[in-house]
């Protein structure tokens, strides 16, 4: 029965049943289940492998889903790609690889991997069904840590030394806090944990915005780093700020501050960092 049609006469010895996610048809045969893939997985398969790219990472052999895929449509692996997946030994980058490659080749590819998960070579159907199962993974707007840039940048040597950068890595793409090319960057390096730690959150806190706050905080308590949030968390309601966004993100200042009667005028203050630009304007404010 072609995936593509669905309503189509079953196959002998094959019964269709319809429930809340599709039709797929089950062969009397135990163990053979033929899930639909274009009717369950309409629309989603992209964000189905993106949202469980751990858990699709650890239960496929990518040479057998390179070898079927390219039985099906053989100009959704370049000869380059091809040899850059062949030349990859480790079966956890190999897979990496594959996954994100099927990834950025959009919706269309993503549904042929998922359908050659059915294949007689193959025979991995029980990732359909699991995947059909998840639920979706989505950030809640509120967490129930006070944590902000601030306390990101205040306590960077802490975060860094901490983080297993194994355990956070593929979450973070599933929560979509790191996109493909970010997740690149921190996997495929020689450097130690500590060094890709710091990668990993300069990368978070060069973002243009802290939307992805949440996502980081989410996983973090997912992974247990229950005393890393205690410590980096602020305690109470942040104090307002003194002066606006565009005052507090320059880089340079000159001001005149009065101080225990002396004057000090014109002083060029240099600050690179954000959570000490806050604290001398606040000083600063109390002295005005």
């Amino acid at each position: 029965m072609s995936d593509e049609n669905p309503k189509a006469t079953p196959t002998r010895g094959v019964s269709q049943i319809s429930d809340d996610s599709g039709i797929f048809s089950l062969p009397h045969t135990p163990g053979t289940i033929m899930l639909h893939v274009s009717v369950i997985f309409k629309g989603i398969c992209s964000r189905k492998i993106q949202q469980n790219f751990g858990y699709t990472k650890r239960h496929i052999n990518p040479d057998l889903v390179v070898e079927e895929i390219q039985a099906i449509a053989a100009d959704i692996f370049s000869d380059s790609k091809l040899a850059e997946l062949s030349d990859t030994r480790e079966k956890h980058r190999k897979t990496d690889r594959l996954l994100k490659h099927i990834l950025r080749k959009g919706e269309g590819v993503c549904k042929c991997f998922l359908k050659c998960l059915q294949s007689e070579s193959i025979q991995a159907t029980f990732i359909l069904e699991d995947l059909r199962a998840f639920k979706d993974k989505f950030v809640p707007p509120l967490t129930t840590h006070n944590i902000d840039i601030k306390d990101i940048h205040e306590h960077f040597e802490d975060i860094v030394k901490e983080l297993e950068n194994t355990d956070i890595i593929d979450p973070l793409l599933e929560y979509y806090v790191l996109d493909l090319d970010e997740h690149d960057t921190v996997v495929y390096t020689d450097k130690p944990n500590r060094e890709r730690n710091s990668d990993l959150v300069n990368i978070l806190c060069k973002k243009e915005s802290a939307d992805w706050i949440p996502g980081f905080i989410l996983v973090l308590k997912d992974k247990k780093y229950v005393l890393l949030l205690s410590l980096i968390e602020h305690k109470g309601k942040r104090a307002p700020q003194v002066f606006p966004d565009r005052v507090l993100y320059d880089t340079t200042y000159k001001m005149s501050i009065k101080f225990q009667g002396i004057n000090a005028s014109k002083i060029e203050v240099k600050l690179a960092r954000l959570a000490d630009i806050d604290n001398l304007c606040r000083q600063f404010a109390k002295l005005s």
